[in-house]
């Protein structure tokens, strides 16, 4: 046995003093870094011994003698002088981490002594985090709480350490001024295996932003262990995935190669926020939107999705697919579901409900581990072909118990999808967005929306953006500026939704490029059809159903010499008037051109004699287009020399 393991106070006093003295006792820095970027965020300063005669000797056997014998206070003030004398001069702004004894939260001097020791070694003291363990709480919960709020108001930050092992109430997580969050490495390891861990690990990164805290996860080993926290949300990881605890000299090299977090606002991204932004999509968009489980129960529906079935959520919620549906149609759905738990992409069917045509897409839903927990059921009523765009509008809040297929759903959805927040960072998208615009998921993260156009539609883009902050809404079209710089036509609809005081954009894109061609061939045809008829070498006029002036040729005007301010006037009557006061049997041609207009049906070729006495040959002809429709009727006039009399 080691002799600090049997020492009295006074020799532990020895072996303490003489440690420190040359070197046996030293700091080693453990980076705490953002899982997002790697970055170092801070340390934590932990005591490490080693003996000449025994070698290395665990912090777990002579912390706690230490702190038997009330020497703790002493190696902590020793460590805290020498962490913060070493760090002084390293770049960066990293925090330096502490962890306090539940005896130094006994003594009201505390928090002086601690900021008069700090501020020796020209280390910044708004920089030190001072942790502290559940238990330590218990002994005086008012006398810690007077404490450490005394060091919150020097500057210093207080974290919870190893939370979930002890007892802390909630209570005391809101009382306490714990501007950290740090869960016990027993729910960080095996996270990919254990969705009861999953489960608890989601849980406190929400009840800790919930609380205004940063959120530390300890213990992470594998780089599946950090994709799932981040996934939930959590902002800084610890553990060997990184870096073990190292003396002074190795910490700084870590923090000049992974350089060190700019200090800024995290984003909630935990999954109370992502619960509150799925409730407002669930309760805000304009088509059905269901969640089954595993059994073929309904979960949760929306209004929308409830009133296609002619039932509401509550009727729907809790019953199973064959209480709601039968016959063929439930044998359909059911084999769809079936079949889409071994597919990634969703399988789409069109339906009846309710009399409604209904486009229906089912989407297998995983948690973050890949374990099938369900199925996400789309709805859309297409008898009046619901726009996407209609669809996205308010989506803000979200529930909790949907977070596992909520990408699944938006990548279900047609056309391109983008949400945008408050910042214009570019949060969410749908798979078309990445396939369209040629971007991987890195590039398109935190994207500027001016990226996707072309330099000279950017200030109309930027305009559009404006009016849906301003008015609401906005729509748009415009060329598509994908990676390769292909430019695709584009109608872009935005939407402004809010929630708790912050603005965003939701939004969709329609490829148009088909309606462009088919709008271009229209006006060549148009263009063709002008040519022709003001070519044509009779005159000619094309009157609507209602007998209203379609269009007339140049020779028409020049048969019936009618002036260039009548020909462009809006009155039809007049000129009538003007062609009519030219012909000899006058009534006789009105009357028969309003029988003709009431017979649309009819055909009917005369010579017509003018005044002059020039004859004219008159052809008229009902139009119909391709479906058989009635569109009016065409007048054809062609001047012709009179039949010379031999007797």
């Amino acid at each position: 046995m080691r002799p600090i393991e049997t020492a009295d106070r006074l020799k532990l006093r020895e072996l303490l003093d003489g440690g420190l003295e040359q070197g046996h006792i030293w700091p080693a820095f453990q980076p705490i870094v953002s899982i997002r970027t790697g970055a170092i965020a801070g340390f934590e300063v932990l005591a490490r011994r080693g003996d000449p005669q025994a070698g290395d000797i665990s912090p777990a056997i002579f912390i706690p003698r230490l702190e038997h014998h009330g020497l703790i206070g002493k190696l902590s003030d020793a460590l805290i002088d020498k962490a913060c004398r070493a760090a002084a001069n390293w770049p960066g702004s990293f925090s330096l981490a502490f962890n306090i004894s539940p005896l130094q939260l006994t003594s009201a001097d505390f928090p002086r002594h601690l900021a008069e020791l700090v501020s020796a070694t020209s280390f910044p003291l708004t920089r030190v985090d001072l942790e502290v363990t559940e238990g330590s709480l218990i002994s005086d919960d008012d006398l810690a709480l007077t404490i450490l709020r005394d060091i919150d108001g020097l500057g210093m930050r207080v974290s919870i350490d190893d939370f979930g092992t002890g007892h802390s109430s909630l209570a005391r997580l809101e009382a306490f001024p714990f501007q950290k969050l740090k869960i016990d490495a027993r729910f960080v390891h095996g996270l990919g295996d254990d969705a009861g861990k999953r489960r608890i690990a989601a849980a406190v990164i929400g009840l800790g932003q919930s609380l205004g805290m940063t959120v530390v996860a300890e213990g992470v080993e594998s780089d599946e262990e950090a994709a799932i926290l981040q996934e939930l949300g959590c902002q800084q990881g610890q553990g060997w995935l990184y870096s073990k605890a190292v003396p002074a000299e190795q910490a700084k090299r870590l923090l000049e190669t992974r350089g060190t977090e700019v200090a800024a606002e995290p984003l909630d991204t935990s999954p109370f926020q992502r619960m509150h932004q799925l409730a407002t999509l669930y309760d805000q968009v304009p088509i059905g939107l269901c969640f089954l489980d595993t059994n073929h129960r309904y979960v949760r529906v929306n209004e929308r999705f409830a009133r296609i079935h002619g039932l509401t959520p509550e009727e729907l919620e809790g019953r199973t697919i064959d209480e709601v549906m039968h016959g063929e149609l439930l044998e359909t759905v059911v084999d769809i579901l079936n079949d889409v738990k071994s597919r990634d992409e969703p399988i789409t069917h069109e339906t009846i409900l309710q009399g409604r045509s209904c486009m229906v897409m089912h989407s297998r839903v995983t948690d973050i581990a890949g374990e099938d927990i369900g199925f996400s059921v789309l709805t859309i009523d297409v008898t009046e072909e619901t726009r996407l765009r209609e669809a996205l509008a308010g989506s803000e809040r979200r529930l909790q118990r949907e977070l596992d297929f909520v990408e699944a759903i938006f990548r279900s959805l047609p056309g391109i999808f983008y949400y945008y927040d408050h910042e214009m960072r570019l949060k969410r998208w749908n798979t078309a967005h990445e396939r369209v615009a040629g971007y991987s998921d890195a590039e398109l993260q935190d994207a500027d929306p001016l990226v996707f156009f072309v330099e000279e539609e950017r200030q109309q883009i930027s305009d559009a953006m404006q009016e849906v902050f301003t008015l609401g809404q906005s729509q748009t079209e415009a060329h598509l500026l994908t990676k390769d710089g292909k430019r695709i036509p584009y109608l872009f609809t935005g939407v402004r939704f809010e929630h708790e005081g912050r603005t965003g954009l939701v939004g969709s894109g329609q490829d148009i490029s088909e309606s462009k061609r088919v709008e271009q061939a229209l006006r060549e045809n148009a263009a063709i059809l002008e040519a022709v008829i003001e070519n044509s070498s009779d005159g000619l006029l094309l009157v609507d159903p209602d007998r209203n002036r379609i269009i007339q040729n140049r020779r028409f005007n020049e048969i019936w010499n009618i002036p260039p301010e009548l020909a462009a006037g809006p009155h039809d009557r007049s000129q009538f008037d003007h062609v009519t006061a030219q012909v000899r049997n006058r009534d006789v041609f009105v009357a028969r051109v309003v029988w003709l207009e009431t017979h649309p049906d009819e055909t009917s070729s005369e010579t017509i004699e003018r005044l002059d006495g020039s004859l004219i040959q008159r052809h008229t002809a009902p139009l119909y287009d391709s479906d058989g429709c009635y569109r009016g009727r065409i007048w054809s006039f062609r001047e012709i020399a009179p039949v010379e009399n031999n007797t």
